[in-house]
C-alpha cells in the first residue's frame, strides 16, 4: 500500500499482475464502501476492464522512468486513464506540464527530495 501526500487520493491501491474479470469485479465490490481512493496498474488492460465495470473508478496508469514522453503523452488521452503516475526522475521535466491529467510521482523515500517537492508536486512516499 502506498500512501499520497494530497487528499484527493489517500489510499492508492496497485495492481501488479492481469487479473481476470471476474477477480476484478471482486475488486470492485470489495473496494465499493471505500472513500477517496484510486486503482493504479502498469497494465493497461487491468484498467480497461476496470472501466468497462465502471465508469466512475479513479484509474491511474503507471510509468516507469525508462517511458517516453511521447507514450505518456498519448496515454493520458485515453478515456478510462483519470491519472498517471510517474516515476520520481520525471519530477523536473517541464514537458509533463502539457497533460490536462492529475499527475502522481512515486515512490519518495528521503526527506530531503520530500520537503523540496512536497508544495508543488503530488507526491507517493513510503516510510518517511
Amino acid at each position: 500500500m502506498l500512501k499520497v501526500s494530497k487528499k484527493k487520493y489517500p489510499l492508492l491501491l496497485e495492481i501488479k499482475p492481469l487479473f481476470k474479470k471476474e477477480n476484478l469485479l471482486c475488486l470492485v465490490k470489495l473496494t465499493k464502501n471505500i472513500k477517496k481512493y484510486g486503482l493504479i496498474s502498469f497494465k493497461e488492460k487491468n484498467l480497461i476492464n476496470l472501466y468497462k465495470i465502471n465508469k466512475k473508478l479513479p484509474l491511474g496508469l503507471l510509468f516507469l522512468a525508462s517511458s517516453s514522453l511521447k507514450k505518456i503523452e498519448i496515454k493520458s488521452k485515453k478515456k478510462h486513464v483519470k491519472f498517471l503516475v510517474l516515476e520520481k526522475t520525471f519530477l523536473s521535466n517541464k514537458n509533463l506540464y502539457s497533460i490536462k491529467k492529475k499527475i502522481y510521482y512515486y515512490t519518495v523515500k528521503n526527506k530531503s527530495l520530500f520537503k523540496k517537492y512536497r508544495e508543488s508536486k503530488n507526491l507517493i512516499f513510503e516510510n518517511l
